[in-house]
């Protein structure tokens, strides 16, 4: 399954090169991607934040994350995501690019959207300008304004 630009940007992906091997760096799944096989997937919390940047252990085998048992393995090193897309990490939080931290650890959720959890409201979200309320032990996506049967 390919995978859409959630972000809504539509410049290219930016790629790293790992063993000869091109991937896509796509912050809004927390991942890198092989580009010619996208079903390889590799997320960034597979990876050892080192407080520089990401590592792990590469297996060119398998084109992916190493197990302990794999040989030969490589160790990768990889920027955190607000360097490697700084564009998107930015949309993705809400902030300008200038206000990104160094690291991605440092990124965090709205504490208003926190807030509004802890006092029982449930989350909305929009969808091409119309807000639905999510519901997931209802198990239902539903208009927020309007009267009718949920969408999921």
């Amino acid at each position: 399954m390919e995978k859409k630009n959630v972000t809504g940007n539509d410049r290219e992906l930016p790629k790293k090169v790992i063993g000869g091997i091109t991937f896509l760096v796509d912050v809004a799944y927390g991942e890198i991607r092989e580009q010619h096989v996208p079903q390889n997937t590799i997320l960034f919390n597979q990876m050892r934040d080192t407080g520089k940047n990401y590592e792990f252990d590469y297996s060119p085998y398998w084109r992916n994350v190493a197990y302990t048992w794999t040989r030969p393995y490589f160790k990768i090193e990889l920027d955190y995501m607000v360097k490697l897309d700084p564009e998107r990490m930015a949309k993705k939080y809400g902030l300008a690019i200038d206000q990104l931290p160094q690291r991605d650890s440092q990124l965090v959720c709205d504490p208003g959207l926190i807030k509004d959890r802890l006092a029982g409201n449930l989350p909305r979200i929009k969808i091409h300008g119309e807000r639905y309320i999510v519901d997931l032990e209802q198990k239902e996506l539903r208009p927020e304004k309007a009267k009718g049967k949920p969408l999921i």
